[in-house]
């Protein structure tokens, strides 16, 4: 805002990376000025998200703020705010993904490796959400990146997609966007399946569907039959990612089939990528290790037999 009108103070203390900062256990769940507001039990009289409320609360945690310095022993505590407020913060927790709100140190150290090890996307792409109910006890959420919808972004039907579904078992009703989100994010009760196609996304879904009614015997297939005649189930198809090439379509569900689908949550019948393509080789399935998507469909039926 400052910058905005054309004011660059020389030395800044940021009361955000200074909570956090002193918050060294992560035992505060949100470091909005409001929330803190409450959790610190701040004896203010201010109005919410008014300009003169805001600066009231804000003197108020600066002033606690500073008094936990103090009680700290912090000598030179003005330096000490500007050089912490003009530092990196680490998270104790993490803000996001199947380990979210969990303390770095809890999280299994394999899962850290695949992140710090991941390429994502710079930018992120934004994601359409689009939530249906289908009846009282089943809802089925679509997610999309929203460049698959704009025009003249090019034609996100070109090369292959990757996507992933989820099926959610002991959704609660009437819950909070955040709490969904939060419920979604955890592996308990989640199933996934990760998946890649040569062809637009929504006609492998509607080949799934059509295999579900027909009675597949596929994982996925039977984990989303039985999931409809249950109580508090969300369905979550995802399109993760579009645009890539055979190759890369290959790395790239190998390396999610392995992060979220290779355990008791997983419904993918084999190994993603080219590692599921080699075990079906070595079964004698199939007597190449390099096949087309159709041809490993055809190797997955009989596989399964």
């Amino acid at each position: 805002m400052l910058q905005r009108e054309g004011i660059h103070p020389a030395r800044v203390i940021c009361t955000l990376k200074l909570a956090r900062y002193l918050d060294k256990s992560g035992a505060i769940p949100q470091y909005n000025l409001q929330y803190l507001r409450y959790y610190l039990e701040l004896n203010v009289q201010a109005k919410a998200h008014y300009a003169l409320g805001d600066i009231t609360v804000l003197e108020a945690l600066f002033r606690r703020i500073y008094a936990r310095f103090e009680a700290d022993g912090v000598t030179d505590i003005d330096n000490e705010m500007v050089r912490i407020s003009n530092a990196p913060i680490l998270l104790a927790r993490m803000p996001f993904g199947k380990h979210k709100g969990m303390l770095f140190s809890e999280i299994p150290r394999d899962y850290l490796e695949w992140l710090y090890s991941t390429e994502l996307p710079d930018p992120s792409p934004s994601r359409l959400h689009i939530g249906l109910n289908l009846n009282n006890d089943l809802s089925w959420k679509i997610i999309v990146p929203l460049q698959f919808l704009l025009k003249r972004w090019g034609d996100a039907n070109q090369g292959h997609q990757g996507y992933i579904h989820t099926i959610i078992h002991n959704v609660p009703k009437n819950e909070t966007f955040d709490k969904l989100y939060e419920r979604q994010m955890k592996d308990e009760d989640s199933y996934y399946y990760v998946g890649i196609t040569g062809r637009n996304w929504l006609k492998r879904l509607s080949e799934h569907v059509s295999e579900i009614h027909h009675g597949s015997r596929k994982s996925f297939h039977r984990a989303w039959r039985e999931s409809m005649g249950m109580k508090n189930i969300q369905i979550v198809s995802s399109l993760m990612a579009i645009n890539m090439t055979y190759d890369d379509a290959m790395n790239w569900e190998e390396k999610e089939v392995d992060r979220i689908s290779s355990d008791q949550y997983g419904l993918n019948m084999i190994s993603g990528g080219y590692k599921g393509l080699k075990y079906l080789h070595k079964l004698g399935i199939t007597s190449k290790a390099r096949l087309s998507l159709n041809e490993r469909e055809r190797a997955i039926e009989e596989y399964i037999r």
